[in-house]
């Protein structure tokens, strides 16, 4: 049994107080890791020096598998241009939405390509390898459209629209950084890209100079 000492002394405020338990400090670092190169909106363009081949039938279905209509352009040479507006998702990757435009040519042929879509940005060797932290890769997928035309004659030509890939490497660095916030970046690349449909095969390889903001860090 409890003596009555006791139990005044389990039942008193000052002793239910000690007994208490004492909370955490609460700590007021933000643990969420601070981006250091890219982060917040980027916009830039990719001017490009290009060369591909360009292959297929009129876009008819009667057409379409005739050798008599099939046209083959040979290896021709042209430009062309890619424009895209992206988040900054962490300082190895950015995501956003695309466009692109190239025009290749010989003497007797020309093409068009055009697409629009996603594109993916990414910098697998930032924490793992220093020196190459800022080698890029990227990928851009969508609906893209081709053709290809005969510069002369009564050759038929071809066209279509269906889907457009691009695989790509690119080397960044930081040529103007602004005042509060934000930076320019260069960086030479080269990219293949593909435009398939079923009445053309579209294939151009580009060397390219890519310009972009990065609104932070």
């Amino acid at each position: 049994m409890l003596t009555s000492a006791a139990l005044a002394t389990f039942l008193s405020p000052s002793a239910r107080a000690d007994a208490s338990v004492t909370p955490l400090p609460v700590s007021n670092v933000d643990a969420t890791p601070k981006a250091e190169t890219r982060s917040g909106l980027l916009v830039g363009a990719t001017g490009l020096f290009a060369a591909g081949t360009a292959a297929g039938y009129p876009n008819q279905a009667a057409e379409i598998g005739d050798p008599a209509y099939y046209g083959a352009g040979g290896v021709m040479g042209g430009g062309g241009v890619n424009a895209f507006v992206m988040a900054a998702l962490a300082d190895a990757f950015n995501f956003g939405l695309w466009f692109g435009y190239t025009v290749i040519q010989n003497n007797d042929w020309s093409s068009e390509g055009l697409g629009g879509g996603f594109r993916l940005e990414a910098f697998p060797f930032y924490s793992l390898v220093p020196r190459l932290r800022d080698l890029g890769f990227f990928g851009q997928f969508g609906i893209g459209s081709a053709n290809l035309e005969p510069e002369h004659g009564t050759y038929p030509g071809s066209d279509g629209v269906q889907s457009y890939i691009s695989l790509g490497v690119f080397y960044e660095w930081t040529f103007l950084k602004m005042k509060k916030h934000g930076h320019f970046t260069l960086a030479p690349s080269l990219e293949w890209d593909y435009v398939f449909a079923r009445s053309i095969d579209r294939h151009t390889a580009g060397l390219g100079l890519r310009v972009a903001f990065y609104s932070g860090p």
